[in-house]
């Protein structure tokens, strides 16, 4: 298996805007003719196994500011939609968001 970097969310404009923080996560396998085969034992395997589930994906998300100044949080399109998703936090509301965000990350380290 290879970790493949993919190109940041907004790559596809002439000018990229530098504001914009991008995560990515990926991998690739590839087999190799000379590895032998094996058997991946389908037949008991099971999304819903969450013990055996240790990476599960993550669609790419940008973080910038508009050209208003608010706070523009923006998922990657899935294969299957036509737009990306966007939230768009007023100005005035960055801080509320920004904290109720600590907060929830305090709570996930302490578990």
């Amino acid at each position: 298996m290879g970790l493949v970097a993919l190109p940041p969310v907004n790559n596809r404009d002439k000018h990229p805007n530098p504001r914009i923080a991008t995560l990515h996560c990926a991998t690739v396998s590839a087999p190799d003719s000379q590895d032998p085969i094996m058997n991946d034992d389908s037949a008991d395997f099971s999304w819903r196994d969450i013990e055996a589930v240790v990476v599960r994906q993550q669609d790419a998300i940008a973080v910038y500011s508009n050209p208003d100044g608010d706070l523009v949080i923006r998922r990657r399109r899935a294969w299957d939609e036509d737009d990306d998703v966007w939230i768009v936090v007023a100005q005035t509301q960055i801080r509320t968001v920004i904290d109720a965000m600590e907060k929830v990350l305090t709570e996930v380290q302490s578990r």
